[in-house]
């Protein structure tokens, strides 16, 4: 029996489709926090710092998903319906840090 491999760019491809709901959810999650503290605080935050924040929120949450995905131990599926068990996982621990990391650097002098 011959063994077939999948290129990085496929397993890439394959956990972004997989997940594209998730990660689209997360992202407006994320705005919407980032929009918050802002508000809070009173200070604006402009278009293009919005828009590095969440493209880096969408690919550390991306590679972290596969990484799971990879480690996966145990005996249920990773898909549980059309969701991507690993994505949900992925995006609370990402939008977590970067919510942490957000808030230290509005309060301080970024925004």
């Amino acid at each position: 029996m011959e063994s077939k491999s999948i290129s990085l760019v496929e397993l890439l491809l394959i956990g972004t489709y997989l997940g594209s709901i998730i990660y689209l959810a997360g992202l407006f999650v994320f705005i919407v926090l980032v929009y918050k503290k802002c508000r809070k605080v009173s200070k604006k935050i402009s278009l293009v710092k919005l828009i590095l924040l969440c493209v880096t929120q969408l690919v550390l949450s991306i590679i972290l998903s596969i990484f799971i995905w990879l480690k996966w131990i145990f005996s249920i599926d990773v898909l549980f319906g059309f969701v991507f068990i690993p994505s949900i996982i992925s995006e609370l621990i990402i939008i977590s840090l970067f919510i942490v990391v957000c808030n230290k650097m509005i309060d301080n002098r970024w925004a």
